[in-house]
């Protein structure tokens, strides 16, 4: 059995709870139990409308060390074996309460810092590249067992053995801004789209609101003034989606991974600092990258859409955007994460 520690929200996304999702259901697979521990309400209900188990511990999501007196007898009344934590709240108070009772797992992202934890695991394309072992050894802590790379990449099997399709002209294009798009993104990036070259009128435009995404209502209010535009909220079977799409416009999240392993030609652009690394890896060689919103909201709007405008014109600019993407991973990680926590003992 495995206890996995993590939270979602407006402020933080769903990124967070989807990537611990599919690897719940990669160990279902394999016949085993997955129990998901949250602060809130909130958190709870998009893991219970998954079909996991959850248990909410009635705290609040960025103050984990005050959880503590709640969450650590739940750890030995309930002889949890290994608990996989998923925020980037932690504190090494809080790793080191939690690790005298359990194997702490840490999913981290950004490689800055030496968590006190028995397993690391980090799937990011720039993982390998973070040197984990030199940064332990000058904190003079135990090097963790390190779990780190693509190949680990934790995406729901409907992202597994894709076949890519590059088709004569872009009919479609998807637009997807994260779990809650503080920025709105979305409706100023169509905005600008509507009043660009009269072409995209003729392209359908697919259009994913997350879960938390305070916007959903100008959304609709777009997609009822424009044919071409259509809104999903709470989409189920994304990769059939994704599918359908010749060109996606994406924010540096887990979303590029997906895409990757579909070999969507990307348009990519970044609004949060822990989206950096994954910028610099993808915009080099694998898709387009469009700018920062937070330094220059206009620049990266305009950059998109002539980012859009090339791949609109050349197939084999998009052809070989395919290819290089589906480089990147198989879409199997979530296999490989689970027979890893199996080898740990769940």
């Amino acid at each position: 059995m495995l206890y996995i520690r993590v939270d979602g929200n407006a402020q933080i996304g769903a990124g967070h709870i989807m990537r611990c999702l599919a690897i719940a259901e990669a160990l279902k697979e394999r016949g085993k139990v997955t129990i998901f521990l949250t602060a809130d309400e909130e958190s709870q209900r998009l893991i219970a409308g998954r079909g996991f188990a959850t248990l909410n511990l009635q705290t609040t999501w960025n103050d984990m060390e005050g959880e503590l007196p709640i969450l650590l007898p739940i750890l030995q009344e309930n002889d949890i074996k290994l608990l996989l934590i998923d925020s980037y709240c932690v504190t090494d108070t809080y790793l080191r309460m939690i690790g005298t009772h359990t194997q702490v797992v840490y999913l981290d992202d950004l490689g800055e810092h030496c968590y006190p934890v028995a397993v690391l695991a980090n799937y990011n394309i720039y993982a390998p590249k973070l040197r984990y072992e030199e940064q332990y050894r000058k904190c003079v802590l135990p090097v963790p067992k390190l779990i780190l790379g693509c190949d680990y990449v934790p995406l729901r099997t409907e992202f597994q053995n894709a076949e890519a399709r590059v088709r004569r002209n872009v009919r479609d294009i998807l637009l997807t801004t994260g779990g809650s798009d503080p920025y709105n993104i979305a409706g100023q990036l169509l905005d600008a789209i509507v009043q660009a070259d009269s072409r995209y009128h003729l392209i359908q435009f697919h259009v994913v609101s997350g879960v938390y995404n305070k916007n959903i209502n100008q959304l609709k209010i777009l997609e009822k003034e424009n044919l071409n535009i259509h809104i999903y909220s709470n989409v189920r079977h994304m990769a059939n989606l994704m599918n359908r799409c010749d060109v996606a416009i994406a924010a540096c999240g887990s979303t590029m991974y997906e895409l990757a392993a579909l070999g969507i030609p990307t348009v990519c652009f970044r609004f949060a600092d822990n989206q950096k690394l994954i910028a610099d890896s993808f915009g080099e060689t694998l898709s387009k990258y469009a700018g920062d919103y937070e330094e220059d909201a206009n620049g990266m709007l305009h950059h998109i859409i002539t980012a859009l405008d090339t791949y609109i014109d050349s197939y084999e600019s998009r052809r070989i955007a395919c290819e290089n993407m589906m480089q990147v991973l198989d879409g199997d990680g979530a296999s490989r994460m689970a027979e890893q926590f199996m080898e740990l003992g769940v």
